[in-house]
């Protein structure tokens, strides 16, 4: 026995208008929910500050020999 699907012509057209109706409300709801370029999460914030940081520590040796006779005494 063999099995085929036959669609039925008319829920083929209500599966376009469904698509058709999915795509337009995706497209009117992406011109609002895009992300503003400039912001970026606290995450990222975060990682940028640290490696600043370290890059900071890492360019002036003799601030971060301070820091370590700062916590010695």
């Amino acid at each position: 026995m063999e099995a085929s699907a036959n669609p039925n012509p008319e829920h083929t057209q209500e599966v376009v208008d469904a698509i058709r109706y999915l795509q337009d409300i995706e497209n009117k709801h992406a011109q609002f929910a895009r992300p503003r370029f400039g912001k970026r999460g606290n995450e990222y914030l975060n990682k940028e500050y640290t490696n600043n940081y370290l890059r900071f520590l890492l360019e002036n040796p003799e601030y971060f020999r301070q820091l370590q006779q700062q916590q010695e005494s």
